[in-house]
């Protein structure tokens, strides 16, 4: 896997269980923040720019988080 030197994503990989989030919690707004936090960790990646990675990494996990709450308190199910 490349990660473009990013500390931070090779940490995150292997420990998150995206999947299992992402099948307990499914917003409609939850695909749209994947994509876009994906895509910037993509082109961080391809920059070669490992701290923007980092950076992207985290914020994905922060929206993600950001996202169930937002559901949570709402009500949703």
């Amino acid at each position: 896997m490349n990660t473009s030197g990013s500390r931070e994503l090779k940490r995150l990989f292997p420990s998150i269980q995206m999947p299992i989030v992402y099948a307990q919690h499914r917003p409609s707004t939850l695909q749209k923040v994947r994509m876009r936090d994906y895509q910037a960790m993509c082109d961080a990646v391809l920059r070669g720019d490992a701290q923007a990675a980092d950076e992207a990494g985290m914020a994905h996990v922060q929206n993600v988080r950001s996202a169930i709450i937002h559901r949570l308190s709402s009500g949703a199910n």
